[in-house]
């Protein structure tokens, strides 16, 4: 994390088949991933049997029938594969997983606006755009206009196992004052279509994949805020 990060998430989805009425903020309690405090200030959203979402003690817990997951908004991001090993890993080994995803979220700030729609301008040029391109060229002011969603997807091997996905946005977040850049790291990986018979392939795969997922998230996103810091404005 530099500096210029405002915000930043990791999250673990996976993707099978899940009973979302067996959890809750007590039954997290109770796997000992977090303390009796962490309980009594928990934040439940919706518990059914479809569906359950809930915040408790720096994890937020989304989980449908056919997906799970589980982010953290803070340092060390390797709760998120702590917590995920100690539920399917240890309590519900036999819950049948088909594909899981590693994704990591950044929102950082750039020194003004000027350079936020410089980095924009890199990034999609609007000369192929023609007419309608020099037409937003012009624009400016609170009429300033320009890329709003780029992706980047990079294939695996063997097709069908899954990609990295990149998304580049400007950010939302108010206080970044139109300077903010939103960056979101999908690192997606099937079993090529084969449901397990029980957790334990995807968690091995998981606890050997995050740290480097993670890693090459943050070096993308070092990547896209030092090419907008060298920019000419």
């Amino acid at each position: 994390m530099s500096e210029a990060t405002e915000r930043l998430t990791a999250s673990i989805v996976l993707v099978g088949k899940f009973n979302p009425a067996i959890f809750s903020p007590a039954w997290i309690a109770r796997t000992e991933l977090v303390d009796d405090r962490a309980l009594e200030a928990a934040k439940v959203s919706v518990i059914h049997p479809e569906i359950a979402v809930f915040e408790i003690g720096g994890y937020s817990f989304d989980i449908r029938t056919e997906r799970f997951s589980v982010e953290v908004a803070s340092e060390p991001l390797v709760r998120a594969l702590d917590a995920t090993l100690v539920i399917f890993d240890k309590l519900l080994p036999h819950t049948p997983i088909s594909a899981y995803g590693i994704n990591y979220v950044e929102h950082f700030r750039l020194d003004s606006a000027d350079r936020r729609l410089a980095f924009g301008r890199a990034l999609a040029p609007l000369e192929p755009w023609g007419a309608w391109g020099k037409e937003i060229g012009e624009l400016k002011g609170d009429l300033t206009s320009g890329v709003v969603d780029l992706t980047m997807v990079q294939t695996y091997d063997p097709a069908g196992s899954g990609e990295r996905r990149v998304d580049v946005q400007p950010s939302a977040m108010t206080e970044l004052a139109n300077a903010g850049v939103f960056v979101s790291v999908n690192d997606h990986r099937s079993l090529l279509g084969k449901e397990s018979a029980g957790a334990k392939p995807v968690m091995e795969k998981l606890q050997s994949r995050f740290d480097d997922s993670i890693d090459i998230a943050r070096s993308i996103v070092d990547g896209l805020h030092a090419f907008a810091k060298s920019l000419t404005v």
